[in-house]
Parts: C-alpha cells; sequence; structure tokens
C-alpha cells in the first residue's frame, strides 16, 4: 500500500466514524443528484471534487421527486427523518 491509498483510507475511516458518532447515514451533494451510505463513500472516485455533506438515508420518494426515474430504493438528504434521531 502507497502513501496515497493510506491517506484516503484514513480519511474515510475519520469520515465514517463522524457520520456514524453524529447520526448521518452518509454524503449527499446538494448540487448533484448523488449520496452515497457510509459503508460506501465515494463510490465515484472524486472524493474532494463535490462538496458532500453529512445526510440522513431516507427512502426514495418515487416519481415525480426522484432524479434516479425511481430506480432506488434510498437517498441520502441533507433534511432529517421525522421521527429519526
Amino acid at each position: 500500500m502507497n502513501v496515497q491509498e493510506i491517506m484516503e483510507n484514513n480519511l474515510r475511516d475519520v469520515v465514517q466514524k463522524h457520520l456514524r458518532d453524529n447520526g448521518f447515514g452518509g454524503l449527499w451533494c446538494p448540487d448533484e443528484p448523488c449520496g452515497c451510505q457510509i459503508d460506501d463513500l465515494w463510490p465515484c472516485n472524486e472524493d474532494g471534487k463535490y462538496d458532500c455533506e453529512p445526510g440522513y438515508k431516507v427512502p426514495c420518494p418515487g416519481l415525480p421527486d426522484c432524479p434516479h426515474d425511481a430506480d432506488c430504493d434510498w437517498h441520502i438528504s441533507g433534511e432529517k427523518p421525522k421521527g429519526g434521531k
């Protein structure tokens, strides 16, 4: 493992711990229709490219509100779900 890989793994560990400790479900980007769960951060390999923010995992709202044609089970949202922690 090279230094870059070690740094990326450490960053991922720190971010995952922060998200879990604070009740978040993953990261989302307000300017892009994307989100990733805690255990799969940055699947786009674009860490640092977008202004990702902590968010809450919520069920897909379905059409017409889903930017992915309702082809998903969940979203990461900046809004805390009602009844959530």
